[in-house]
């Protein structure tokens, strides 16, 4: 018997109950509080569902549809609930295939043709659909590329299913068909990452787990969701950018969402550059949610808080009234006081170094001045970006590239010293090159130092927004 033809004539309570997880999570999740902590070199996200007791208590079997990562990209998912455990790779392919037969029969059991349809118009019609499910069954196994080819070898791009003959004879269910190639494309370019929970007796109502992503998967260019390579500036002094966009998928899945982040060890959030993002349509870039839209369907609270801005709260509810994907936007930024303040002092002591030492320097005390200069050179490793008691990780990009920029400048303080006599001009001003870099670079670090004040002071009073449902 034809696999879609049982599809068609029974009910499978576990996939029925996943396609309702997916297409109605509202009604089976009452809470989703999710918090975030920067760690070095990525984002440590520890995620808490808590299910609504009434509509899944007598379901004996349970999954729970947590990630839809891309084909090709490994997602760990640490399980921290006793009995939950995350669906292996041939369960959750073989759960995908169940789905796409499973609304084939849908789509097939609906079918009402015309009374003028002979059987062997009928036969051919469900033979191409049969063909079509078939082929669409495979998707879960192929990668992107060869899925994709496959889906479109079956289906035009609006959705309706290539070469189909009869089309007139008969009627169908279009929002079925239209359900079933929008789950055919998203399998074909990611794959169901899912928690299966134990029976009723041994189940608890909250889903605990823990993600991990790399920094660089939260950015977004140009308000398209994609992954965003680090600059060559931060991979090269391994630093990280301030700045971090998060996807919320889970807001859209609860009437109640909540979330808490941490900034990084040494780091405040900036109050003004904390802000919760979405787009009118998918054409249009993302763009600040403010308390006075009128237009905004769901209720959000914002609130930046904890000492000297180092935590950040926030709560969503109802945004499954949303169309369009939500993001917090945030930036932080270093402390004052730390390496930015040291590299400070260290490029100022460095400037008036060297115009001492080239106002008193003559051709014949170079080798008493070489000492001087070494010891500069001692300074700078020895004035670290982070000493250990503070970690690397929050470092800035200016801190970490000024030891290097001043041992450059001393570098051609070292060159006009010994060789500047060769040069004419070299020889009467080469020095101020190196003084004009140091000051130059101590006044844009005492610059920095003002600014990060500025924001840390913004940033010492609790602040809070609402908006859409909540204004």
């Amino acid at each position: 018997m034809n696999t879609i033809s049982v599809a068609a004539s029974t009910i499978d309570p576990e996939i029925d109950l996943l396609f309702d997880f997916i297409k109605h999570p509202e009604y089976h999740i009452e809470h989703v509080h999710e918090d975030y902590r920067f760690e070095e070199w990525g984002i440590e996200t520890t995620t808490k569902v808590r299910l609504n007791k009434e509509t899944t208590e007598f379901c004996w079997a349970l999954y729970l549809d947590v990630l839809h990562p891309k084909k090709g990209v490994c997602n760990l998912i640490e399980v921290l609930t006793p009995g939950v455990v995350l669906a292996s790779h041939n369960e959750h392919t073989n759960i995908a295939k169940k789905c796409i037969h499973y609304r084939f029969g849908f789509l097939i059991n609906g079918i009402r043709f015309a009374g003028t349809a002979t059987n062997e118009q009928i036969a051919q019609i469900y033979g191409r659909l049969f063909d079509v499910a078939a082929a669409m069954a495979k998707i879960p196994d192929l990668n992107s590329s060869q899925a994709l080819h496959t889906l479109y070898s079956n289906f035009e791009k609006d959705g309706q299913i290539k070469e189909i003959p009869y089309q007139g004879s008969f009627e169908y269910d279009k929002g079925v068909l239209d359900g079933i190639f929008r789950l055919c494309k998203m399998l074909s370019r990611k794959y169901l990452s899912l928690l299966r929970l134990p029976s009723p007796e041994y189940r608890s109502n909250v889903v605990e787990f823990r993600t991990r992503k790399r920094y660089d998967d939260y950015g977004i260019a140009n308000g398209v969701d994609k992954q965003k390579e680090p600059d060559l500036k931060h991979t090269l002094f391994a630093a990280l950018p301030n700045t971090a966009r998060i996807h919320l998928p889970w807001a859209k899945k609860t009437a109640s969402y909540t979330l808490s982040i941490d900034a990084p060890d040494g780091s405040f959030f900036s109050a003004n550059e904390t802000h919760l993002l979405s787009r009118s349509d998918e054409t249009k870039p993302l763009m600040e949610l403010r308390p006075e839209q009128e237009d905004t369907c769901f209720g959000w609270s914002l609130s930046a808080q904890g000492m000297k801005g180092s935590h950040i709260d926030l709560f969503i509810g109802n945004a499954r009234n949303s169309l369009q994907p939500l993001y917090l936007s945030t930036v932080h930024y270093e402390i004052p006081g730390r390496s930015t303040m040291r590299m400070a002092g260290l490029a100022l002591l460095t400037a008036i170094l060297i115009l001492v030492m080239a106002l008193s320097l003559t051709r014949d005390k170079i080798s008493s001045s070489a000492s001087v200069v070494v010891a500069v050179f001692a300074l700078c490793f020895a004035v670290a970006p982070a000493p250990k008691e503070e970690g690397f990780f929050s470092v800035p990009l200016f801190s970490r590239i000024t030891p290097a920029i001043i041992i450059a400048s001393l570098c051609l303080f070292i060159g006009w010293s010994y060789f500047g006599q060769t040069i004419p001009y070299w020889n009467d001003c080469g020095w101020t090159i190196s003084l004009a870099i140091s000051l130059a670079l101590a006044v844009k670090l005492v610059m920095r130092c003002y600014g990060l004040m500025n924001r840390f002071k913004e940033s010492s009073c609790n602040r809070s927004l609402r908006g859409g449902l909540f204004r």
